[in-house]
């Protein structure tokens, strides 16, 4: 299962270019800039160098849905999770989980905090909602998601860390003016966009 089974559809109100143009002034911002690094040290501090996939936070006792919801399948999801990849967070989830570190709670008490969000019950937007309100634009947030369980699919999670860093490292620039400069060069403005769309119908 994936949380992005029903990621896309027909009615989305943008079009993938506008989309690509929001992450890019997202990552190119001083605010994305400074969420990257936040990300980088998130991800650092972490006890564990590992990110999971398909769900948000699974550290913690008390996780496991009730046997008598659905039949049991959702506890024995959750049990194939587990086995798969120990309990962890995703790449969302080690952001809001540092987040609320630097706030004051201990690392358990941040972890026990954060929704368990499987893909059984829940989707991305429900993972990018937990982003974005720890401080991720909502685009990032998604992107960080989609990235998590789609690009880095059959990785293992001390391999999509791995991975999470080494993007990091690709997005982070010298200084955030500079980022929001290369950023906007390179991706075509809304206006820009729309009419490569409508030359592509046509």
């Amino acid at each position: 299962m994936s949380r992005f089974s029903d990621y896309y559809d027909d009615e989305s109100p943008i079009t993938y270019e506008m989309w690509e143009w929001n992450l890019m002034r997202a990552l190119g911002s001083p605010r994305g800039q400074r969420a990257l690094t936040d990300l980088r040290a998130a991800l650092n501090a972490l006890p564990e160098k590992r990110l999971i996939a398909r769900a948000l936070c699974t550290v913690g006792e008390n996780r496991r849905p009730d046997e008598n919801i659905g039949h049991g399948y959702p506890a024995r999801e959750f049990d194939e999770l587990i086995e798969e990849q120990g309990s962890g967070v995703c790449a969302v989830g080690a952001f809001a989980w540092y987040r609320k570190v630097k706030a004051g709670l201990d690392e358990m008490a941040a972890f026990a905090a954060l929704p368990t969000l499987d893909d059984y019950n829940h989707d991305v937007w429900e993972t990018a909602a937990v982003g974005a309100e720890a401080g991720l634009a909502r685009t990032l947030a998604e992107h960080l998601a989609y990235m998590n369980d789609e690009e880095w699919r059959g990785c293992t999670p001390e391999e999509r860390w791995q991975l999470c860093m080494d993007w990091i490292e690709k997005q982070t620039a010298p200084a955030p003016s500079e980022s929001l400069c290369v950023a906007a060069a390179s991706v075509p403005a809304p206006a820009a966009a729309a009419s490569t769309l409508n030359d592509k119908e046509n």
